[in-house]
C-alpha cells in the first residue's frame, strides 16, 4: 500500500515539473535582436553620411554687411574641410547732405576643423566695395550749385581670415559664429568719385585722387558673423 501512494506521489510531481518547464526560444531573447539590428541600422547609414558629398544653404547676420546668404560643400574624402561661397548687400538711407551708405562683397573660401569638434579656422578671398552718397547742391557761387551730388565708391580686393566655432542644433542645421578680419590685397585696392554737375545736360565729372583713395581702402575692416546657419539639404 505504500509503495502504490509513493508511485502515485511521484507521477504527480513529475507531472507538475513538465507544466513548469520554460518553452524552448523564450520571447526574452527578440529584444537584443531587435537592438543589435537598429544598432546595425545606424551603423550602415553613418557610413553612408561619411561617403556622400553634403550641400547646405547659408544665412547670417554680419558685419560689414547685415544680411549674407552663401553655399557651402562637404566632400567625405575631406570632413575637415567645409568649402563655401558667401555674398551680401546693404544700402541704408541717411539724413542731411549724406544720402545714402552701402556696402557689397562676395567671397569664397573653407573652414578648417582641425580638432575634428566645434573649433575652427576660416581664410577666404573676395571683393567688397563701400559707397556712400552725399548732397552737395549747397556749394554755391554767387548763388548758384556747383553740383548736386557725389558718390564715393571704395573698391577692394580682400582677404578675409577668422575664427569661430560650429555646433550642430540637429542633422540638418547647424549653427556658427564667427571673428575676424578683411585685409585690402596690395596693389588691389582704390576708388573714384563721381561728381553731378547742375547743368541741363546732367555732365558727370570723374575726380580721382589715386592716392588717398589707396590709403583709405588700405584700412582692414572687421569680418564678423553674429549669426550664422547651414540648412543641410541633402
Amino acid at each position: 500500500m505504500i509503495l502504490v501512494l509513493l508511485s502515485f506521489l511521484s507521477g504527480l510531481a513529475n507531472t507538475a515539473n513538465a507544466q513548469l518547464m520554460p518553452l524552448p526560444g523564450p520571447v526574452t531573447d527578440v529584444k537584443p535582436a531587435l537592438e543589435n539590428k537598429t544598432e546595425e541600422n545606424k551603423n550602415e547609414s553613418e557610413e553612408e553620411e561619411r561617403t556622400t558629398v553634403r550641400h547646405g544653404i547659408i544665412t547670417a547676420i554680419t558685419v560689414p554687411q547685415p544680411l549674407a546668404l552663401g553655399y557651402e560643400v562637404i566632400y567625405p574624402s575631406i570632413p575637415e574641410l567645409h568649402f563655401f561661397a558667401e555674398g551680401g548687400y546693404f544700402v541704408m538711407p541717411l539724413s542731411g547732405h549724406l544720402k545714402n551708405a552701402s556696402v557689397w562683397s562676395i567671397q569664397a573660401g573653407a573652414r578648417f576643423f582641425p580638432f575634428d569638434n566645434w573649433f575652427y579656422l576660416a581664410g577666404s578671398l573676395g571683393f567688397r566695395q563701400v559707397g556712400l552718397g552725399t548732397d552737395i547742391s549747397n556749394l554755391q557761387v554767387n548763388g548758384v550749385s556747383l553740383a548736386n551730388t557725389a558718390d564715393l565708391r571704395l573698391n577692394a580686393a580682400i582677404l578675409g581670415l577668422a575664427v569661430g566655432g560650429q555646433w550642430f542644433l540637429s542633422p540638418k542645421v547647424a549653427f556658427s559664429f564667427d571673428l575676424g578680419v578683411q585685409l585690402a590685397i596690395p596693389l588691389l585696392h582704390g576708388g573714384n568719385t563721381s561728381i553731378v554737375q547742375d547743368t541741363p545736360d546732367g555732365t558727370d565729372l570723374s575726380v580721382d585722387d589715386a592716392d588717398a583713395l589707396y590709403r583709405i581702402t588700405s584700412i582692414p575692416l572687421p569680418q564678423i558673423a553674429l549669426v550664422r546657419f547651414i540648412w543641410y539639404i541633402d
